[in-house]
């Protein structure tokens, strides 16, 4: 996705909305995950001193599995973002380069979208998971495993001592 700042780079001050749709195919994301349908990026922008500030939102849909009963699971992202655009990079700043008069936002969505993946996927807050004996999904259906550890489990030993 781009977006050509040519406009806003002429006028100062004066805010341009913008509402973009884009299939993340073929773009480079490092973390193994799908998405479903497209991503949505949508806000303002306008230009102060040289540099263009964006305000917006970006909406998507992660196709994931729940990471206690494996389902498969949508899983809605609605980020709040504030990026900068300048000539001059600082990204420790978090001052991106304009290219020309164009704005790149493909990677900076992408590193958005990755800084609120949760590290577990879960159907629902309470997911009972599977069964560890069975392989049952035990939100759905109802085992007779005994899946106590049977002093398998070092640990047990302690629970005695509190």
């Amino acid at each position: 996705m781009k977006i050509d700042a040519t406009a806003a780079l002429d006028h100062p001050e004066h805010r341009y909305a913008f509402d973009m749709q884009e299939s993340p195919v073929g773009w480079e994301f490092p973390l193994d995950i799908d998405f479903i349908g497209d991503i949505r990026v949508y806000g303002m922008y306008w230009s102060k001193k040289g540099s263009v500030y964006m305000q917006g939102n970006i909406a998507a849909r992660l196709d994931a599995q729940c990471s206690r009963c494996l389902q498969s699971i949508e899983y809605p992202i609605d980020i709040e973002f504030e990026w900068m655009f300048s000539q001059q990079e600082d990204i420790d700043n978090g001052v991106y380069a304009l290219k020309g008069k164009q704005m790149i936002l493909d990677k900076l969505i992408l590193d958005e979208i990755s800084l609120v993946m949760p590290l577990q996927y879960l159907c629902k807050p309470d997911c009972k998971g599977l069964c560890p004996k069975c392989g049952k999904n035990r939100n759905t259906e109802v085992c007779e495993c005994n899946i106590s550890s049977n002093g398998l489990n070092p640990f047990e030993q302690l629970k005695d001592l509190f």
